[in-house]
């Protein structure tokens, strides 16, 4: 599935979850703010559920960390 998209996969020792801190805390965003919140019924419901979630979190969602901007909001201002 990864390599369908031209993605590269980097394993990580077990336990060490400063190695990939960045997709931990998008995941731990992902699971309490959308997939603790839905009933999930196959894996075509789950890839759109999280389509939308990706859309709202780059579309919509305040970070505080830009201001309470969302990231593509802020890609727009600084161009």
């Amino acid at each position: 599935m990864f390599t369908a998209e031209g993605i590269r996969l980097v394993k990580i020792p077990p336990r060490t979850p400063r190695a990939n801190a960045l997709i931990e805390r998008w995941g731990r965003s992902l699971r309490q703010e959308c997939t603790d919140h839905v009933l999930v019924y196959n894996e075509r419901h789950a890839v759109t559920v999280v389509n939308e979630y990706v859309q709202h979190f780059n579309d919509h969602r305040p970070h505080q960390g830009l201001q309470q901007l969302p990231p593509n909001q802020t890609r727009l201002s600084s161009s």
